[in-house]
């Protein structure tokens, strides 16, 4: 119907965050003992598989080396929120040696800013959108 409309609440809106934000976001260093690993999951986790003495090791020695930018080869932004590059050249800036990116499930509305973001890897060797 040409008349009819809807209501969102704003805190239901997203309106999309950069390339480069997610991968800060997503891959950034976090400082704590489980490396920003969810400690309900985890509690979670134990209840399930029935072992109330599980111990998580090794999340801040991976989130180290996750959150060296430059050394990422294969990144994944599925569900990210994310809507364009960001500055013009920032991403190739942040992360020249990405070869695999998954955009899936994403903010992106045209093929031109799919090109944005993959013109700007140039070791992209796969791209799943």
């Amino acid at each position: 119907h040409p008349t009819s409309g809807s209501f969102v609440r704003p805190g239901k809106v997203k309106t999309g965050i950069s390339c480069v934000e997610a991968i800060q976001n997503r891959y950034g260093y976090i400082d704590d003992e489980l490396a920003g690993v969810d400690r309900e999951n985890i509690s979670k986790l134990r209840k399930e598989i029935n072992a109330p003495f599980l111990e998580m090791v090794g999340f801040s020695k991976v989130n180290r080396k996750q959150s060296n930018f430059v050394e990422l080869r294969i990144v994944s932004l599925r569900e990210e929120c994310v809507s364009h590059p960001g500055a013009p050249g920032s991403l190739q800036e942040l992360c020249p040696n990405i070869e695999e990116l998954d955009l899936s499930r994403n903010l992106i509305n045209s093929w031109k800013t799919v090109a944005d973001i993959a013109s700007q890897l140039k070791k992209l060797d796969r791209l799943n959108i």
